[in-house]
């Protein structure tokens, strides 16, 4: 057996991938705009951010958006909004980003963890039901790999045991349940354009919501607590996790990109899970995709692997000498 390029072996594939985040002319001329504008920051009426909110909104079909400094941000607003507090418990999936536990965490909530469903890698409504308790204040639902999750059954559980829903959307713009957005599926969504994301400004999030009375919390707490379009009056305790308006101006341009990559992303992951379909021991995840999954978000590709099938091979690091198999 030929060793592995995990263990020092000749890699398969000697050409860069392609950069990103991607850029062109378009993202330096939204830059050099607000850089006259002399207006790089703060809430104000007729922003980069507001026009980015505006945009976004349209493209997920929901009313409200708040842009924020980042998705772990959203989280928190989220969950605060929720009316979420110290010892109240959220129940979110075992595999994800660690930034959606620690959301929960920095709130002083407990996080429960559910476990995920095999074959997507996303939250099993079964063990969320049996997480659920007295304490429970919320559920996360994470759009892992840009795969929804089960949206029906989560749907119906939330409802029965009076329970909301936050969707962590950080890998999944674009994803659509039964023609619907990931975000606009449960009583908030959140998003993260960090800088792999699916658009990107180097770090930044959006909240978004339907709830007219939620969405003025929101707005609220990303902005020192005080109410939108209301200056030196602050009647609950917020944050300053604003975004600011050169990452809005670039977003907004990295939006207009957005289908058409995605459209780039599907193509290419139907062509690498064909070639790949051949290869012993290697599984795509899913299998095959829910047929209520009328968009993939196409953030990752992921597999999963019968180690038997490629000599116990393991995740370690090439570096690790101590721990590599022979071949």
């Amino acid at each position: 057996m030929t060793t592995l390029a995990l263990y020092g072996g000749p890699p398969i594939r000697t050409r860069a991938f392609q950069p990103w985040p991607q850029s062109d002319q378009r993202e330096l001329g939204a830059l050099a705009g607000v850089l006259a504008s002399r207006r790089w920051g703060g809430i104000h009426s007729g922003s980069q951010g507001e026009a980015f909110e505006r945009a976004l909104g349209e493209y997920l079909g929901v009313p409200h958006v708040a842009v924020v400094s980042s998705g772990t941000a959203g989280l928190m607003i989220a969950l605060r909004a929720l009316g979420v507090r110290a010892g109240d418990e959220v129940v979110v999936p075992a595999m994800t980003y660690v930034a959606t536990a620690t959301a929960v965490s920095v709130l002083g909530a407990v996080p429960v963890f559910a476990d995920i469903a095999p074959d997507t890698h996303t939250i099993d409504p079964s063990s969320v039901e049996a997480a659920i308790s007295e304490k429970t204040k919320a559920i996360i639902a994470v759009h892992l790999g840009g795969h929804p999750a089960d949206m029906d059954r989560l749907g119906r559980i939330a409802a029965e045991r009076g329970v909301p829903i936050v969707e962590d959307c950080a890998q999944s713009l674009g994803a659509t349940w039964n023609g619907a957005h990931t975000g606009s599926l449960g009583r908030v969504g959140v998003f993260s354009f960090a800088s792999t994301k699916s658009i990107s400004a180097g770090e930044g999030g959006a909240v978004v919501t339907r709830d007219s009375g939620l969405a003025a919390r929101i707005a609220s707490l990303r902005d020192h607590g005080r109410p939108l379009g209301v200056a030196g009056h602050h009647p609950e305790l917020g944050w300053n996790l604003r975004l600011s308006e050169f990452q809005s101006a670039v977003l907004g341009v990295q939006l207009e990109r957005l289908d058409y990559q995605l459209a780039a992303k599907t193509k290419g992951a139907a062509f690498l899970t064909s070639a790949l379909s051949g290869v012993p021991g290697l599984r795509p995840v899913p299998a095959d995709l829910d047929s209520r999954v009328s968009r993939h978000g196409r953030f990752s590709l992921a597999f999963t692997l019968d180690a038997e099938a490629f000599g116990n091979c393991q995740r370690l690091a090439k570096t690790d000498p101590l721990r590599v198999p022979e071949s």
